[in-house]
C-alpha cells in the first residue's frame, strides 16, 4: 500500500476523530502561536509532513493562519505520532528490537503490520497498565483504518 493510501486512511480517521476529540479554538494571537508550534512540529513529524505534501501546504503558507480543519488535522496527527513513538519505545524495551521504533512511526503498510504483530507478541510481557493501554489504543486506531 502506498504512502498516499496510508495517509488517506490517517486523514479519514482524523475526520472521524475530529468529531469526537474536543478541540477549542482561540483568538488570532493564539492561532499565530499555534502556527509557529505547527511549523516546528512539521519538521519532526512525518505524518504532518506527508499531510502537508498531499495538501500543498508549504512552509510559506504555514506563516499564515491555518484553517480550523488543518488545525484539527495537525492536532490529531500529532497525537497519533506521539502515541506511535511511545509504542516504539515500549516495544523496543520489551522485544529488545530497536528497529521497531522506526517501524512504529513508518507510513509503510508492512511496517505497521509488523508493529501490530510485535504488540501481540509482547503485550503479555508489558507490566505497566499505562503502557498496555497505549498498545491497545494504537491497535484500535490501526483497526479503524
Amino acid at each position: 500500500m502506498s504512502k498516499k493510501k496510508v495517509m488517506a486512511g490517517l486523514i479519514a480517521l482524523v475526520s472521524v476523530a475530529s468529531s469526537i476529540i474536543p478541540v477549542s479554538y482561540a483568538s488570532n494571537e493564539k492561532s499565530a502561536l499555534n502556527t509557529e508550534v505547527h511549523a516546528s512540529q512539521t519538521q519532526n513529524n512525518p505524518y504532518i509532513q506527508q499531510y502537508n505534501k498531499e495538501n500543498g501546504i508549504t512552509s510559506k503558507s504555514l506563516n499564515s493562519s491555518l484553517s480550523e480543519d488543518d488545525e484539527t488535522v495537525y492536532k490529531t496527527l500529532t497525537i497519533y505520532y506521539q502515541e506511535d513513538v511511545k509504542v516504539g519505545k515500549i516495544l523496543a524495551q520489551v522485544a529488545k528490537d530497536t528497529d521497531v521504533q522506526i517501524k512504529a512511526t513508518s507510513m509503510k503498510k508492512e511496517d505497521k503490520i509488523d508493529v501490530m504483530h510485535k504488540i501481540k507478541e509482547a503485550y503479555s510481557s508489558v507490566k505497566e497498565s499505562s503502557d498496555q493501554k497505549v498498545l491497545v489504543d494504537v491497535i484500535s486506531h490501526f483497526n479503524c483504518r
